[in-house]
Formats: structure tokens, sequence, C-alpha cells
């Protein structure tokens, strides 16, 4: 796993132009999936005490993921069964 945090300034100094530009990249691909953990929470998955089995936890989520997924690819008007080729 690779854990990315943001460039912070030091103290009294401003950020340049690189670090805000490196910043902004890494907002835009942290929105992403923070908008897919919230669209999974609408599941209950994630936002609550999962009350099943602990050891179907992977497969209730990949489940809910592949919800998701496919919502989001009907809605864009994609055509799923070509992406999963």
């Amino acid at each position: 796993m690779n854990v990315k945090i943001p460039i912070k300034k030091k103290k009294g100094k401003e950020l340049t132009k690189k670090d805000k530009r490196v910043n902004k990249k890494f907002s835009k691909e942290r929105v992403v999936v923070e908008h897919s953990f919230g669209k999974m929470k609408k599941y209950r998955i994630m936002g609550n005490e999962f009350r099943n089995r602990l050891n179907r936890y992977d497969n209730v989520v990949s489940i809910v993921s592949g919800f998701v997924n496919f919502k989001l690819f009907n809605c864009n008007g994609d055509n799923f069964a070509e992406f999963l080729r």
C-alpha cells in the first residue's frame, strides 16, 4: 500500500508553484476515492457496524463495489460488457 499526503508549507513560508500543482493533482485523485466511499456508504457497508460474519466482509464489499461501478457505467452511457472483456 502506498500512502500519499499533501505537501505542507513550512512555518513562515509559502508553497512553491510545483508543490501547489502536486497538491492539486493529489486532491483530484483523492476526491474520486472519497466519492466512491460515499457511494458505498449509501449501501451501509462502510457507514455502519458490519452485522454479519467477519469472513464475509471482503465478499460483501466486492459485491457492493460492483454495484457502484455498474451504476456509474450505466449513468455515463458506457458499455459495461465491453469493460469486462
